[in-house]
Parts: C-alpha cells; sequence; structure tokens
C-alpha cells in the first residue's frame, strides 16, 4: 500500500511537471499561415519560435485584470486631460484672435475719428457764412426801366 501511495504521488508530480515542461511552437505552413500548437510541426518544417507552455492560473489571472484595469483608467484619464488641455489651447487661440481683432477695429475707428477731426477743422477754416438778406428794396440804376 505504502508503495502504491508513493507511485502515486509520484505519477502526479510528474504529470504535473511534463505539463508545466510542455512547449509550444510557432511555424509557418505552405499556405503561409502562422501555426501555434503544442504538438512539433511536420518533419521538414521550420520551427519560428518555440516558448513554454503554462498551466492557467486564475489568481494571476486576476491580478493582471486588475493591473490591465487600472492602466486602462490612467490611458482614459491621461486621453481625458490632454483632450481639455487641447480644448483649453484652442479656446485660448480663439480668445487671442478676438482680442487682435478687436484692437484692429480700434485703431480703424481711431483713424476714421482723426479723419472727422481733420475735416471738421477744415470745414470750420472754409466756412463761408450767408447772412439772411434783409428786407431791402433795390434801387434802380439811372436810365434802367423797372417792370412791375
Amino acid at each position: 500500500m505504502n508503495v502504491l501511495n508513493c507511485l502515486a504521488v509520484l505519477g502526479v508530480l510528474l504529470a504535473g511537471t511534463a505539463a508545466t515542461g510542455a512547449e509550444i511552437y510557432h511555424w509557418i505552413d505552405q499556405q503561409g499561415v502562422h501555426r501555434y500548437s503544442n504538438q512539433p510541426p511536420p518533419a521538414g518544417v521550420p520551427i519560428i519560435e518555440r516558448m513554454d507552455e503554462h498551466r492557467y492560473d486564475p489568481e494571476a489571472d486576476r491580478k493582471r485584470r486588475e493591473r490591465d484595469a487600472v492602466e486602462w483608467e490612467q490611458f482614459r484619464q491621461r486621453q481625458e486631460k490632454e483632450r481639455r488641455e487641447a480644448e483649453t489651447r484652442e479656446q485660448e487661440q480663439q480668445l487671442q484672435e478676438a482680442i487682435e481683432k478687436q484692437r484692429a477695429q480700434e485703431k480703424k475707428i481711431e483713424a476714421l475719428e482723426k479723419k472727422v477731426d481733420q475735416l471738421q477743422k477744415e470745414q470750420k477754416r472754409t466756412r463761408i457764412i450767408i447772412l439772411p438778406q434783409s428786407p431791402v428794396q433795390p434801387t434802380p440804376l439811372p436810365g434802367a426801366t423797372v417792370s412791375p
């Protein structure tokens, strides 16, 4: 009985070692398709890569998924931050353009106001004063006839 128990334990240990020590083969078949298998490729086909096969570890997988979730959230936050920063830069640029446009319009208004001032000054210098006519009757010239 002891011998059978020892053989059973040894068999389990060897099976575990064999499963852990298995290899995955990577090769390209005749149609150009990449193949992966835990069985070696057909004879004469060159092996591109040989990898160790690992048993599925649910705890390691859970930790990997948690890490992936954290990294994804960090990535998403970076993307959102970059989007907001780009939006802010665009708004700042639009504001700067509006300020420059307003300054240009203010300069045009200033130039027009100066022109109006110049024209008003010129008009004052060249103003002709017309006085209202008085109700004075014209006197006829000597020798002229006046028609009624």
